[in-house]
């Protein structure tokens, strides 16, 4: 057996889930079109309010808008903290831990079936003691039981309702359960009976069963060392081709998820590649292609819905998240550079635009929309030929309902109407004639305001107000990605006053970073996530702006996250820092294997940001501690490649050419600027650009920068690798010719932004 980790808390530690959503195969059909009742979705609101106490009384004060929701629930809920553990302990009772979030559908139709059941609450009531967890709020204790349940056999997702004994230990768990037997599962209220003989009548079974699983994610959770070399990158994409859809692009023949860190590490990989083509590069685009055009896109809003409950990605959930919206900006905005193809530019701008709409006065973006509206799961975004002549006249509504393929008897589940999924260019120009798809995209692009205004008039999808650090790292990121590379001055200044907020706005009144804000509330400390995002976004801001403020408070950050979060002796990261106890107990495992979930994964991204500021800054001591930790946790692709999409990307561009590019000189000199628009043109995923402006000050312990001020030239370019940097150039015609000389690498790149679709 494996030695245990530093990160093994409470008897016990964990594991990072690989993928949360595309192992999924769950074992029932889902009321809405076969999507199964484990996999996240989402309704409005409700919950909260005042009037006579019930159960969940102590959910009424809570930040987090989900526990709100379960406020007026007979169940007797508690928040996660030590309280409801120490009531199981005294009256020897099994804890039913809950966990899902505000925009999850199942999740309130197990709320609305099961939850506030009076019955069943009152079963819940006198046999259990029941805890209520925000996933947003506790991505930690979400993590281990997601980890717990999936070692048990289950499928996971949201809703995830995991029994345990009353030292946290899991002993069983699943996602849904109906009110009544169905689909092959048992009721909930025959799963509490089950449990609930199993705990009185085989309780020392039981114990050393559960103490059996957190100890086997506890011995999973060992960083899987190897070497970093791009052998690694390359045998786990050759497995990654493999799982690709041939026909749609995607993952899997079954439900359809953008997986952002898995195309992510594709996209970077091939970026860095620009002359390569093969089969990677082909399924890469049929992926971006069948997405662009299909229902999971929001063709009138720019942004993605969650995922597609099928397989040509063309009816969607309709739920949106900030997370994948933003890391989605980067990918298509990469493949744009790789290409040259402008329709990809411009889905990353239509994106970024409608993420404009999101930022709060406080700089931050909000976390994203509910599925449902008052009118029914997607009624809001779906369409009928009737309501399309009626917003567009005759001859330009049946247009747009021949291209995007509306027409009865569309889509049953949704009462007939239709999801706007863009036809392929074969039938395009069947229909339209030789000269589409250019054609009819041009006249779309000049009538899609127009069903935009009519559309605003329904009644919206409620809205989460969260503004969570980490996810919003990836939003300074990709906007302040785009921003440079199209030359977007107001995507630019979005991304600035997104990094105002994550070094402002995200502390409290004690300077304390916290996981993130609702309203006036507070939700808790900074997980280890929000750390690296946070840290990557600010150094992303400071490449798009040259103010060294942002490079200065990136490094800040880095070194906070390697001193709260790193195991020194191992070069494993924990997922929560040295105050987190404050929000509660710890779950059995806090280690961080560095897989990805939905987003990049905290471990991944540290290492990611520490392997670049220590580079960048000259402190070696924090460089090789992430070199160090990128061998700790190296060998964990080899294993499962699917769920270690960023670490693949992180192994990608540490095994390039050149990693940082550092400009020197005066700004605004013509010599200067060149230079700067010259490496503006490079996507941060292939190398970091540093922007030093001789007339402000370099902070104090950049010696790697301050060196290069030493110089008197008016202008040099530096290109370095590993913390090594070659002589500079001193001319913007020398910077061309040398990233022209990396060849496969990199080649000339494209002038000019987004593309003008008018013309």
């Amino acid at each position: 057996m494996r030695t245990p980790t530093a990160c093994y808390v409470a008897g016990v530690a964990g594991k990072s889930t690989e993928d949360r959503e595309a192992p999924v195969h769950p074992s029932a059909p889902n009321e809405f079109h076969g999507a199964g009742p484990c996999v996240q979705a989402s309704v409005p609101p409700g919950g909260g309010g005042g009037g006579p106490l019930r159960g969940g009384y102590r959910l009424r004060d809570a930040a987090s808008p989900y526990l709100r929701q379960h406020a007026d629930n007979p169940v007797e809920w508690y928040p996660w903290s030590d309280e409801p553990f120490e009531r199981a302990r005294r009256e020897d009772k099994p804890l039913l831990v809950s966990i899902g979030y505000s925009t999850c559908h199942w999740c309130h139709v197990m709320e609305r079936e099961s939850f506030s059941d009076e019955d069943v609450a009152a079963f819940l009531n006198e046999h259990f003691v029941c805890i209520k967890v925000d996933r947003e709020e506790h991505p930690e204790v979400d993590a281990f039981y997601i980890e717990a349940v999936g070692a048990m056999g289950e499928s996971t997702g949201w809703p995830l309702n995991v029994f345990c004994t009353p030292d946290r230990h899991p002993f069983y768990g699943g996602t849904y359960f109906p009110p009544r037997p169905r689909w092959g599962r048992p009721s909930f209220r025959q799963v509490l009976e089950a449990v609930l003989d199993a705990f009185r009548n085989r309780r020392a079974d039981l114990e050393v069963q559960a103490r059996r699983v957190s100890e086997a994610i506890d011995q999973a959770m060992v960083p899987e060392q190897g070497p970093t070399d791009v052998s690694v990158v390359e045998r786990s994409l050759e497995r990654i081709e493999r799982a690709f859809d041939p026909v749609y692009g995607g993952f899997g023949t079954g439900q359809k998820f953008p997986n952002a860190p898995l195309l992510g590490a594709v996209s970077t990989y091939l970026a860095g590649r620009r002359n390569a083509g093969g089969a990677l590069a082909e399924h890469l685009h049929r992926t971006l292609d069948a997405m662009e055009r299909g229902g999971v896109r929001d063709q009138v809003g720019g942004t993605f819905h969650r995922y597609a409950v099928d397989r040509a990605w063309h009816v969607p959930h309709f739920e949106k998240t900030l997370y994948d919206n933003a890391q989605l900006v980067e990918i298509y905005l990469r493949a744009w550079w790789r290409t040259g193809l402008a329709r990809w530019l411009d889905v990353a701008v239509e994106i970024a635009e409608d993420l404009a709409t999101w930022q709060t006065e406080d700089g931050g973006l909000i976390v994203g929309f509910d599925a449902d509206d008052p009118t029914g799961e997607g009624g809001y975004y779906t369409w009928t030929v009737d309501e399309l002549v009626e917003a567009l006249g005759a001859e330009n509504g049946r247009f747009v309902a021949e291209l995007f393929d509306v027409a009865p008897p569309g889509v049953e589940e949704l009462g007939g109407r239709c999801v706007l999924h863009r036809i392929d260019d074969a039938r395009a120009r069947e229909r339209f004639g030789p000269d589409a798809p250019e054609d009819v995209l041009r006249r779309w692009h000049a009538l899609r305001p127009v069903v935009a205004r009519a559309r605003a008039e329904r009644p919206p999808p409620p809205r989460d107000d969260k503004l969570l650090v980490g996810w919003n790292g990836l939003a300074a990121t990709a906007f302040a990605e785009l921003g440079r590379m199209a030359g977007r001055d107001d995507f630019v200044a979005r991304a600035a006053k997104i990094a105002r907020f994550l070094t402002n706005g995200a502390l409290d009144g004690r300077g304390v970073l916290r996981r993130g804000r609702v309203g006036e509330a507070w939700l808790g400390r900074a997980r280890l996530e929000d750390f690296a995002l946070s840290a990557l976004g600010l150094a992303r801001v400071h490449a798009a702006t040259g103010d060294m403020t942002w490079l200065e408070k990136a490094y800040e950050r880095i070194v906070e996250t390697y001193r709260r979060f790193r195991d020194p002796r191992t070069g494993a990261f924990r997922r929560v820092g040295d105050d987190a106890t404050a929000d509660g107990p710890l779950p059995p495992v806090v280690c961080d294997a560095g897989g990805d979930g939905v987003l990049p994964g905290g471990a991944s991204a540290a290492i990611r940001a520490g392997l670049e500021l220590g580079s960048i800054t000259g402190d070696m001591e924090l460089l090789e501690s992430a070199v160090a930790s990128l061998e700790a946790y190296a060998g964990a692709p080899n294993d499962v490649p699917f769920g270690h999409g960023t670490l693949i990307e992180t192994l990608s561009w540490w095994n390039g050419e050149v990693h940082d590019i550092v400009v020197v000189g005066e700004g605004g000199t013509p010599a200067f600027e060149a230079c700067v628009r010259l490496v503006a043109g490079l996507p941060a995923a292939l190398v970091s650009p540093v922007i030093v402006d001789r007339r402000r000050p370099v902070p104090a312990g950049f010696s790697n920068l301050a060196d290069k001020l030493a110089a008197a030239r008016p202008v040099a370019a530096y290109l370095c690798r590993r913390g090594a940097c070659e002589a500079p150039v001193e001319t913007p015609e020398a910077l061309h010719r040398r990233l022209v000389a990396l060849g496969g690498r990199w080649t000339e790149h494209h002038d000019g932004g987004p593309s003008d679709r008018n013309a």
